[in-house]
């Protein structure tokens, strides 16, 4: 089942799990525009070469600019089986709108 979190439920869930892996899907220019600390770059354009680097046993929240790219990734690896992915629903544009305003938004 898909997790759809919002940006309050994001911050908790950073603040609270540290086994909780953050992958930022979109794509390196955009990472560097601005991304949270400790998000790992993992480009929705390459997503596939590096799936094998993604472990079925953790926790995993993925972020974009908006959702959609995030959802996409979430969707698919539900397919193949991950157990425990979460979305989060409106991005990093989302999250600097009610998070964290000091993040640069495009």
């Amino acid at each position: 089942m898909l997790k759809d979190l919002k940006p309050a439920e994001v911050q908790t869930e950073l603040a609270n799990d540290p086994e909780l892996v953050l992958i930022d899907v979109r794509e390196k220019w955009e990472y560097e525009i601005v991304h949270l600390p400790q998000a790992r770059l993992m480009p929705l354009s390459s997503f596939t070469q590096n799936l094998h680097e993604l472990d079925k046993a953790k926790k995993y929240l993925f972020m974009c600019h908006h959702g959609s790219r995030s959802m996409q990734v979430c969707v698919y690896l539900l397919q193949l089986g991950f157990q425990n992915v979460y979305n989060a629903n409106g991005g990093i544009h989302a999250y600097a709108a009610e998070i964290d305003k000091s993040l640069r938004t495009y």
